[in-house]
């Protein structure tokens, strides 16, 4: 990192390059597989907040370390924009501390990215009965200050089950039933550090479940999922910010 930004090459200089708004913040996110419930959940739980990271000055950017086909396939089937390359998960995993070195692959997390390429914030989500969680992105980005960019529209999410792709009713029954053990193990451990553990666990569960639920399958508009907090405290900048030329990843790293 130099005073004038990020160093050209370095992973946070290649997310800012994702950009489309100049002066955006991004949240960037990896996941586990498209395969996983978890992963799923986290990315309903994004996807339904990106209007109010819009509102606070920032982009949300995915990859998952998966072919091409099964990465995009994932992004329809959830209803999110086209992946980052694949390249981006380990070193965006191991930024955020969500790398499992004994499996060798990206685990879920995240991390928001001031627009100077500094991390503001980071969060590994490896263990569903941590401390961090998806609600933790909001406060670090009012922090910065930012004003407003335009919101994203998302695509639909895709009707038809993708292959390999874990679909989101599916998602939300398994995350139901984990929600469901984690309430229990709260009652019986009222109390205890493992009780507390296990009722922080079913709050992030509900989070899910809820986004899950909030996703319109059978809809064929978008939809960002309404409500929730906003910034209190963010610049409100007049107009609009003009586009960067071009959407995709510019320092060489390909799909």
């Amino acid at each position: 990192m130099t005073g004038a930004g990020p160093e050209p090459g370095s992973l946070e200089h290649t997310l800012l390059g994702t950009r489309r708004w100049p002066g955006a913040a991004v949240v960037a996110v990896v996941l586990r597989s498209v395969r996983w419930p978890y992963s799923c959940g986290l990315a309903a739980a994004v996807r339904e907040s990106a209007h109010r990271y819009a509102d606070a000055g920032a982009e949300l950017h995915v990859t998952v370390d998966e072919p091409l086909d099964r990465r995009t396939a994932a992004m329809a089937a959830w209803g999110l924009p086209p992946p980052l390359p694949a390249a981006l998960a380990e070193p965006l995993a191991r930024a955020v501390g969500s790398w499992d070195p004994a499996l060798a692959r990206a685990d879920d997390g995240l991390g928001v990215l001031g627009p100077d390429g500094r991390w503001v914030g980071r969060w590994a989500l490896t263990d569903p009965f941590g401390d961090h969680d998806v609600g933790d992105v909001l406060p670090a980005l009012c922090a910065l200050g930012l004003g407003p960019v335009p919101r994203t529209e998302f695509p639909a999410p895709a009707r038809a089950r993708a292959p390999g792709v874990c679909d989101p009713a599916d998602a939300a029954r398994a995350l139901r039933r984990a929600r469901h053990s984690a309430g229990r193990a709260a009652t019986l451990m009222d109390g205890s550090v493992a009780g507390q553990r296990s009722r922080r666990a079913g709050r992030r569960f509900a989070r899910y479940v809820a986004a899950l639920e909030g996703v319109p399958v059978e809809d064929a508009g978008p939809s960002g999922g309404g409500g929730g907090q906003r910034c209190s405290s963010a610049r409100r900048l007049g107009g609009t910010l003009p586009p960067v030329d071009g959407t995709t990843v510019r320092h060489g790293l390909a799909s």
